[in-house]
């Protein structure tokens, strides 16, 4: 990882926390992960947009909530401007944030 990568996952783990109930993916483990949820809430968002900065602790309580409470819903999080680029292209995801329910990973 470069600099930037670095100071960005600190940020997030700032922001998001270290008990985080967010899962991040990128376009390496999308597929692979999303298989192991029947069902999942996906926020695609850029680092840059503002209306993503504002979603983001609301997506995180959400997501504790969900797990506090046994709701078989994964929550996860895919960088569109990077390391998930191929995933948001192939879910349609071209304005930040999108939000999809995912059921089986479709």
């Amino acid at each position: 990882k470069d600099d930037i990568d670095r100071l960005l996952d600190t940020v997030e783990g700032f922001i998001y926390g270290v008990d985080s109930k967010v899962l991040e993916l990128n376009d390496d483990t999308f597929k692979t992960e999303m298989v192991n949820h029947d069902t999942a809430f996906v926020e695609f968002v850029a680092p840059w947009c503002p209306h993503c900065k504002r979603l983001t602790p609301d997506f995180e309580r959400a997501a504790k909530v969900v797990d506090q409470n046994n709701i078989p819903i994964k929550f996860v999080k895919v960088n569109c401007d990077g390391p998930g680029y191929h995933t948001c292209h192939d879910a349609k995801a071209d304005i930040y944030p999108t939000l999809k329910l995912l059921q089986e990973g479709r």
